[in-house]
């Protein structure tokens, strides 16, 4: 089943705006796999330090700020990402998620 249509039939079944795009598949439930994502990928930032040293100039590969920027900076778009249809999934009605399903 869909999102879509796994939206509109918890809304058909009486659940609240709201409650009804609780599930595992929206937006905000994956957070933890993003940080898991992001603290991999800093991992291997430091694992291929030496090989990231050649490439960049005027910055240390180990540089907390740069490499705390550079996560924050994935995270937000990863958030953004997920974000932006749910949002526009939340806006459907439910008759027709059914009927598109």
């Amino acid at each position: 089943m869909g999102i879509f249509a796994h939206w509109g039939d918890r809304d058909s079944r009486g659940a609240r705006s709201a409650a009804a795009g609780r599930t595992p598949t929206c937006a905000g439930t994956g957070n933890h796999r993003r940080a898991a994502g992001v603290a991999g990928g800093l991992a291997g930032a430091v694992a291929l330090r030496k090989a990231m040293a050649t490439q960049l100039v005027g910055a240390s590969a180990t540089d907390p700020a740069l490499l705390g920027a550079v996560a924050a900076v994935i995270f937000a778009v990863a958030v953004l990402a997920a974000w932006a249809p749910a949002q526009r999934a939340s806006r459907i009605d439910p008759s027709e998620a059914l009927r598109c399903g």
